[in-house]
């Protein structure tokens, strides 16, 4: 999680998700990391068990005014077996349909992934309600795209967060005024962020020249 990042760059993310690693971490030492934060965690398949305080909720919704209301939820997708009397994994089709339970049909639904690429896109045709927007987070897509990507059937829009913390992508979408379960994707960016300007080998990477 790059809490510390964000903390520098004065930004106030809507929802941060917890991915695979953030799990690997003593559990105490994670609870008490993410409760230092006034930060929005979210996952919608990790599931504290009666008793356990876990900081981290199965989805948040954002309503701006004159622009509408956004649902959002994310799918770990792991769980280390030490924590499991603490945190249940649930199924990812029953974890988001329950952090979707009583969405309005005008609500953008977007979900928040960390996972192999193919899976990614693949599970983003078997959620249901369908989502409006998937952001992908996989070390198989290390960059963001200079394009969107879809799932293979039913074309819901994916677009990668990217791995190394160089770049932000900027996407706007809205429903389709002729068919309100269509999303038009309106604006798409991909924002390098600047390195500072004095420390040596300031957002470079060892994979990447």
């Amino acid at each position: 999680i790059r809490i510390h990042r964000l903390i520098r760059m004065q930004a106030q993310p809507g929802a941060l998700a917890i991915g695979p690693k953030d799990v690997e971490l003593p559990l105490e030492q994670l609870v008490g990391y993410l409760g230092s934060f006034e930060y929005p965690f979210v996952s919608s398949d990790l599931k504290a068990r009666e008793g356990f305080e876990w900081p981290v909720r199965s989805f948040i919704q954002h309503s701006v005014p004159k622009r509408g209301t956004v649902r959002i939820g994310a799918l770990t997708l792991a769980r280390p077996e030490a924590i499991a009397d603490r945190i249940e994994l649930l199924e990812p089709q029953a974890a988001w349909a329950a952090a979707m339970a009583g969405v309005q049909p005008a609500t953008l639904r977007i979900v928040m992934v960390h996972a192999r690429a193919e899976r990614i896109r693949d599970l983003a045709d078997t959620l249901s309600p369908q989502p409006d927007l998937v952001i992908g987070v996989s070390d198989s897509v290390p960059e963001p795209p200079a394009a969107p990507d879809h799932s293979p059937k039913r074309g819901v829009p994916v677009v990668w967060s990217g791995t190394r913390g160089r770049s932000l992508t900027k996407t706007l979408l809205r429903r389709s005024t002729s068919d309100p379960e269509e999303i038009v994707i309106t604006d798409y960016k991909v924002v390098q962020l600047a390195g500072s300007q004095t420390a040596k080998g300031a957002m470079e990477h060892r994979d990447a020249k």
